[in-house]
């Protein structure tokens, strides 16, 4: 069963978009059925330009077509961004199926591409015999996320720390 669709306004979606580009605090945002349209998601993509701790964004059960879906593929094929490792587009009817398929297959390969990195970064500090730095060990540690776009479901690890508003959840860790 879909949870019902929740009506939160524009400027509220404006607001809160507005405010994750700059946000050092949020890691997990979810905007489930919240109305999305293209326009917000589009302005939500290059939010995530400047972004540098979102780790997972749900846009699930919202109105993208597939040109939403560019844009956010344009913004985190440019290397701007190399935090968000999921991105869930499922449920949104006007995103064809080859378009979110293709995109869950980038998402993937961003995350590989991700890992084999900071092991190389890894590998390169214990040859040079140098600690390792907490937040190597930290990403480690969080590598049971699911990785992708949450096309075809998944195992989620649970959070403590929702906050929830206007069927808007925002999960901060701090």
């Amino acid at each position: 069963q879909q949870p019902p669709s929740t009506i939160i306004s524009t400027k509220q979606l404006e607001i809160l978009i507005e405010a994750i580009g700059p946000n050092t605090s949020i890691k997990q945002c979810s905007l489930q059925h919240s109305q999305i349209t293209n326009e917000l998601a589009s302005t939500l993509a290059l939010a995530l330009v400047d972004n540098t701790t979102m780790t997972t964004l749900s846009l699930r059960g919202n109105n993208l077509t597939n040109v939403a879906i560019k844009n956010f593929y344009s913004v985190l094929s440019s290397g701007e961004n190399r935090t968000l490792r999921v991105l869930d587009i499922s449920d949104n009817p006007g995103i064809e199926t080859d378009v979110s398929e293709a995109f869950e297959t980038f998402m993937e390969q961003r995350e590989v591409k991700r890992m084999l990195t900071l092991k190389a970064e890894k590998a390169k500090r214990i040859a040079r015999g140098m600690p390792l730095l907490n937040e190597m060990l930290e990403e480690e540690r969080e590598d049971d996320w699911r990785i992708g776009s949450g096309v075809n479901g998944g195992r989620r690890r649970s959070v403590n720390g929702s906050v929830g508003c206007c069927g808007v959840t925002v999960v901060c860790h701090t």
